[in-house]
């Protein structure tokens, strides 16, 4: 069984499996490091602005179903991971899907000096964006997490309780 931690970008899916990989001892994989690897290019960055969009959206399929495979792993995926159904059904066969639910004026503070994250420069493209993701997240999770006023460590204990929860109905 894997972990699949979801979210919008700054919802804290990294800080939190960085912490669950430490509780669990399972090992992380972000999607986005797994897709650099798999790619001829150094940076997210360099990958859309030479194979686009769909270049890196093909990339993250072929690495989501390569993670999916594995097991004993938490898997940070990109904020844009669950618009491809293809991305979800390779996820949902091997882990359980956590959405670390965050309201947009949060994830705004929390990016917004972060220039490794361009999207926020134009918070109205940002809120379209988070306005048409945010129904997909919640339809995909197993379970949510709202992390408004949580620290990565205290989404990672109230996930683990969801875990043990979801363990023992088994």
């Amino acid at each position: 069984m894997n972990l699949a931690l979801i979210g919008f970008m700054g919802a804290g899916k990294t800080e939190t499996a960085k912490i669950l990989g430490e509780i669990l001892d399972y090992q992380i994989k972000e999607t986005d490091e797994e897709i650099i690897k798999a790619s001829e290019f150094e940076t997210i960055k360099e990958i859309f602005n030479h194979i686009k969009e769909l270049g890196f959206r093909k990339l993250e399929t072929r690495v989501i179903e390569q993670l999916s495979d594995q097991n004993q792993i938490i898997i940070s995926t990109g904020g844009g991971a669950v618009m491809n159904q293809i991305n979800m059904l390779n996820l949902n066969k091997n882990s359980i899907i956590i959405y670390l639910k965050t309201e947009f004026e949060t994830l705004k503070k929390r990016v917004a000096q972060d220039y490794e994250r361009p999207l926020f420069q134009d918070p109205n493209k940002a809120k379209k964006l988070f306005k048409l993701r945010e129904p997909v997240y919640e339809y995909y999770a197993q379970y949510i997490i709202k992390t408004d006023d949580l620290v990565p460590k205290q989404v990672a204990e109230q996930i683990i309780k969801k875990i043990k929860a979801h363990v023992s109905d088994k």
